[in-house]
């Protein structure tokens, strides 16, 4: 009964409400001194909340003073004169306004009534009059961004009946106690007073957030020029629990303002980003809102150290309620949120000392229905860290004014001008109330950039870098635990460290420290190898004056990499103990210039001064700190960014800073500074001294490129550098790269190369005092692979990398592969491979496909593919004399024998035996001719160049000869053999050889030129050629015993393929005549000339392929000593 009963009350109320409280006097019109084009000053006058005026923009200039004029359509009292901001944004919100009227008596002249300070706080404000006007002037002094803008100026009197009918019943101003004499609400005529008292006398939470007390905060541009940050802090204070609809009525008792502006705020992020305003004065105030969502109390002012707090009644308001974490518990969280839908996508406002969030009920059901205070004890850690990088505690600074952080439905995490915010679909990892699963780096990163310091700590390349500060020291102070540093144990890397934790950091280990790139230039794995855009910018000198447009070129930069610096000065100085404070130092020396922005006006002056005011904060000369940071060089590029510039610094620039501080007379630093991480800032803290084994080697295990050094054995090392057998430094490996547990190890860069430039020779552990010791010895000097032929064993399984036996290619081109292992075979071209060697890097070509070796990161996907599309391998030698290799791509993946048939990709380098290859160099290839045949033929195409020896010879079919033979006139058909030009069979050439009957071993020839020799009719395959037609291939050796020649080749009639490193003859290219006899150029030319001889006694014959005659037969040409050839009969 009692819920029917409040409900009816609320409905009652809804309509008892509908009266409006201001007695509104007629505006005739409306002048601005200043206008601009679409928005001129009637729409302030036109009873529309949604117009408004606004001074010029787009291109014109706001001045100010600007005057906003309105004529009353009668002289007459005016009590009260409303101004309405803007409801879609605060842009125009007036500052200091000076109120002036005029009237009959006055004349001409205006008179004031005194200056307002709104504070550009967008709040709608009731400036008091109390004269008789026919004109009211606002002078307006300021606005927010450079601008003035009104959405209404209303003007009347206040209607005080409301509050006298509440006034008979209550004993207090608040309307909060009734009279004691006062039981019940019968006889009550107005529906609001008969509903508060029913309200009062029956619901004992009543006054539960619609009663309560309200303290003044600093303005947030104030705030804002002081602390000196990019983004002002949380408009929204004050939370009162209440929450109304658009269009919902409510009347609200205030007392205590007294020289303040005091207002209502009403938003709600998450249905929309439009809010609304409205002014309070001391008594009763009634508002009708036109905006949904929670209600604030705006009360800003810079006077906050004194100004009194402020009491307020919000009379039968609905109440939403909202959670603090200095007054409430997980307990009320849990009741507060049980009264509210699961489905409700409406805002409910939690806070801490200084976080604020804004996030919808259903993000709260679904992620932390019960610890609150878990949840916003975090934030209140994240706003610790960036509190105190800032300095606000150590110099006296602090404010309770808050950060925000809220929901939307769009984007995915941001900052905002008052904020920072999260998509709805996102809130998970935000409100997660476990320190392992929440985001400290996404929160911290966020509120960051609405804390960078700006000017000085904020110059172009640094958009996204200096808010990393905040993020990376919330992250090292309160995620669970520390395993999970954002540049320490990201799995990233570029190189030959691509894809290993910690990757990310290591990038500036090289490119900075080693390689001494300018620090707004180092490559990292974001924007990794990105080709620099050609611009036309405006240029300017050193000193910030233009020098007109210019060409140049930009790209944008890892903006992490870009962090390490910082964040390294910032654990040596703080968490090491070394300069504590030094981060904070700074920013404050940037604070307390009020010039700052004049004096240091261009990029290269603000990074320079950075510096300069390190070591004055520090009182140590850390200029070698930046010097092989990148920071401290010459620069002259033009730096992408949200706010995209030019970094110029120049060696005059440099040779100052240098003077400065050598005149100081600082101490050098002693300690290896560029090397600290967040894993091992202890040694540096606790002065551990290097402690390395007796034994060389001991601790330090060689694996693919890389050496595992044990932390246990090589103790309190900081780093790692590699060097050549020249003593040259050649890689330096972060502390813990690589590592898989709690940094218990280092995989240390350890190069092989067939440069001896490049090819690793020993290590040398460094301590943080800058002692080195030699711990690992081993020169990774390997022979080039490169321009030879292999075959590819498994190590694992031992068989080999092979094309495949029944790869095949059809007749329209189409090649089916079947790429697999193989047996190992001295005779079969499907094995070998040829290395061919590019930048470094591998390409394993199969001759006998014509196809590369490659595959993508995960199992069964080797191929064969064209060399656009193949991978580049990453040929490591482990094993120089047993030649064994692995072959990686770059991304942490092998070729991998997973199975005794299939190829694929792994991790494990050479820890997993089935990354291993054996590399054997294949330099001959067995060419047989059957001992058991009557004929000393092959048909052959082989798909490498081939070394011919003195006993075989190779020839080509260049054409077909029809001739007589003997005494019979019979015609025979010839194919006529013409042998190749020099000695080497090129690749691919489809060939007969002719030779010993034996097996012959011909050398292979790489990267041979030599041109195939024409005309050919002979068709060969290097793969088997398959969709023939039966009978149109001649490839069908046999005796010959007549026509004069030792072969003849017949068709073969059942043949629908030719086997894969086969010749053939093609049965049309003949007329269709088979058999056809293989004849030499010679043996044709002997036919056309041939003399005939039947003495024969007493005379030495030899066959045309130069063998001695043994047995003469009748009618076959013979050769003579003294080269005749001869026609026996």
């Amino acid at each position: 009964m009692k819920k029917i009963f409040l409900t009816f009350l609320c409905l009652l109320l809804a309509v008892a409400m509908d009266a409006q409280e201001l007695k509104k006097v007629a505006i005739k019109t409306a002048t601005a001194s200043s206008n601009s084009t679409s928005e001129g000053a009637k729409m302030a006058i036109d009873g529309d909340y949604s117009t408004f005026w606004h001074s010029p923009w787009n291109g014109q200039t706001t001045s100010f003073p600007t005057n906003f004029t309105i004529t009353l359509e009668e002289e007459g009292l005016v009590e009260i004169a409303r101004y309405v901001p803007r409801q879609d944004n605060q842009n125009g919100s007036w500052g200091k306004v000076e109120v002036l009227y005029r009237n009959t008596e006055s004349g001409t002249k205006y008179i004031s009534l005194g200056t307002f300070n709104l504070n550009q706080s967008g709040t709608t404000y009731d400036f008091p009059i109390g004269e008789v006007c026919k004109y009211l002037r606002f002078r307006i002094y300021d606005g927010k961004g450079g601008w003035a803008t009104a959405a209404e100026i209303e003007v009347g009197s206040y209607d005080n009946t409301k509050l006298e009918a509440f006034q008979s019943y209550f004993q207090d101003n608040l309307f909060t106690t009734l009279k004691p004499e006062v039981t019940s609400s019968e006889g009550i005529e107005d529906a609001d007073v008969k509903a508060l008292v029913d309200n009062l006398l029956t619901d004992q939470e009543y006054k539960n957030f619609r009663v309560g007390e309200y303290e003044p905060y600093r303005t947030l541009a104030s705030l804002q020029q002081e602390l000196k940050t990019k983004s002002t802090y949380n408009p929204w204070e004050n939370p009162t629990g209440i929450y109304v609809k658009s269009g919902n009525s409510f009347y609200v008792m205030v007392e205590g303002i007294e020289n303040e502006t005091v207002g209502l705020s009403i938003k709600n992020w998450g249905l929309s980003e439009v809010g609304s305003s409205y002014s309070l004065r001391n008594g009763l105030n009634y508002i009708t809102a036109t905006t949904e969502g929670n209600v604030f109390v705006d009360y800003f002012t810079d006077n906050y150290k004194t100004a009194p707090n402020v009491r307020m009644h919000f009379i039968n308001a609905p109440v939403r309620g909202y959670w603090d974490q200095e007054t409430m518990t997980n307990a009320d969280w849990v009741k507060m949120l049980s009264k509210l839908s699961a489905k409700d996508s409406s805002i409910i406002i939690v806070r801490s000392e200084h976080a604020q969030v804004a996030f919808p009920v259903v993000a709260w059901k679904q992620h932390c229905p019960t610890n609150v205070d878990s949840l916003m004890t975090l934030y209140q850690q994240v706003e610790w860290a960036e509190r105190d990088i800032m300095g606000l505690e150590k110099y006296g600074r602090q404010t309770k004014n808050r950060q925000l952080y809220y929901a939307t439905t769009y984007g995915f995490m941001a900052a905002g001008g008052n904020g920072a915010y999260c998509n709805i679909s996102s809130l998970g990892a935000i409100m997660a109330p476990d320190s392992k699963r929440f985001d400290f780096w996404g929160v911290g990163h966020e509120w960051g950039h609405n804390n960078q310091i700006s000017p000085g700590f904020h110059w172009s390349g640094c958009g996204e870098t200096t808010n990393n500060i905040y993020a990376s020291w919330a992250q090292i102070h309160f995620t669970g635990t520390r395993s999970n540093l954002r540049l320490e144990d990201e799995w990233s890397g570029i190189d030959e460290y691509s894809g290993m934790r910690g990757g990310r950091m290591q990038t500036y280990f090289e490119e900075a420290l080693r390689k001494g790139v300018q620090w707004q230039l180092q490559d990292g794995p974001d924007y990794h190898g990105t080709t620099p855009n050609t611009i036309t910018v405006m240029g300017y000198d050193y000193n910030g004056n233009s020098t007109g447009m210019v060409t140049t070129t930009s790209r944008n930069y890892d903006h992490f990499v870009k962090l390490v610096p910082f964040w390294q000065l910032n654990l040596w100085g703080t968490l090491a103990g070394k300069c504590p404070d030094i981060i904070p130092m700074v920013i404050e020396g940037i604070r307390t210039n009020n010039n700052y922005g004049s004096t240091y006006n261009t990029n290269g002056k603000q990074q320079v001064n950075w510096m300069k005011l390190a070591c004055d904060s520090a009182k140590i000369d850390l200029l070698p700190f930046f010097e092989k940071a990148g920071m401290l060089k010459p620069i002259n590029a033009y730096i992408e960014d949200y706010g995209a510039g030019w970094n110029k610094i120049n060696q005059s620039m440099i040779d100052n800073l240098k003077k400065h501080v050598a005149s100081k007379g600082y101490p050098a630093f002693t300690e290896e500074i560029n090397y600290i991480n967040g894993h091992n800032y202890h040694i540096y803290r606790d002065n551990l001294k290097l402690s390395v084994p007796a034994t060389l080697g001991s601790g330090c295990t060689y694996n693919a490129g890389k050496v595992k050094v044990s932390h246990s054995s090589v103790k309190n090392a900081v780093a790692f550098e590699t060097y050549n057998a020249n003593g040259e430094l050649i890689r330096i490996t972060m502390y813990g790269l690589g590592s898989d547990d709690a940094h218990s190890f280092t995989m240390v860069l350890y190069p092989t190369s067939t440069d001896e430039a490049e090819a690793a020779a020993y290590i040398m552990a460094v301590g943080y005092d800058g002692t080195r010791k030699k711990i690992y010895e081993k020169n990774n000097l390997i022979k080039s692979i490169a321009n030879k032929f292999y075959t590819i064993t498994s190590s694992g399984k031992g068989n080999c990398l092979s094309c495949g036996s029944s790869s095949s290619i059809a007749q329209n081109g189409t090649i089916t592969w079947s790429l697999a292992r193989a047996s190992k075979s001295a005779t079969s071209a499907d094995i070998v491979w040829f290395a061919e060697e590019k930048d470094g890097l591998t390409y394993l070509y199969n001759p006998q496909s014509q196809s590369y070796f490659g595959g993508s990161s995960s199992a069964k996907t080797t191929k064969l593919y064209t060399k656009t599309s193949a991978t580049a391998w990453k040929a490591e030698c482990i094993d120089d004399a047993a030649n064994k290799y692995v072959f990686g791509d770059g991304s942490g993946q092998y070729i991998n024998a997973y199975s005794a048939t299939e190829t694929g990709l792994y991790g494990g380098g050479a820890g997993d035996a089935n990354n291993i290859w054996i590399l054997e160099e294949v330099k001959t290839i067995n060419v047989s001719i059957s001992s058991t045949s009557t004929h000393c033929h092959l048909f052959a195409c082989y798909p490498f160049a081939l070394e011919l020896t003195d006993e075989i010879d190779a020839y080509v079919v260049s054409g077909v000869e029809k001739l007589p033979y003997g005494d019979e006139n019979t015609v025979y058909t010839y194919a006529v053999l013409d042998r190749i030009d020099g000695n080497i069979v090129p690749a691919n050439m489809p060939v007969i050889f002719i030779g010993s009957k034996k097996t012959h071993k011909l050398k292979l020839v790489a990267n041979d030129n030599t041109p195939h020799k024409t005309p050919n009719l002979l068709k060969g395959t290097a793969l088997k050629l398959t969709g023939m037609t039966k009978g149109s291939v001649m490839n069908t050796l046999s005796a010959s015993p007549e026509a004069g020649t030792t072969a003849q080749v017949k068709v073969n009639t059942t043949a629908t393929t030719l086997a894969k490193n086969k010749s053939c003859l093609l049965y049309s290219d003949f007329s269709n005549v088979s058999p056809v006899f293989l004849a030499t150029r010679d043996f044709i030319t002997g036919i056309e000339d041939v003399e005939v001889s039947q003495d024969n006694e007493g005379k030495v014959f030899y066959e045309l392929n130069g063998a001695r005659a043994t047995k003469l037969q009748s009618g076959r040409v013979y050769v003579t000593s003294d080269a005749k050839r001869i026609l026996v009969k």
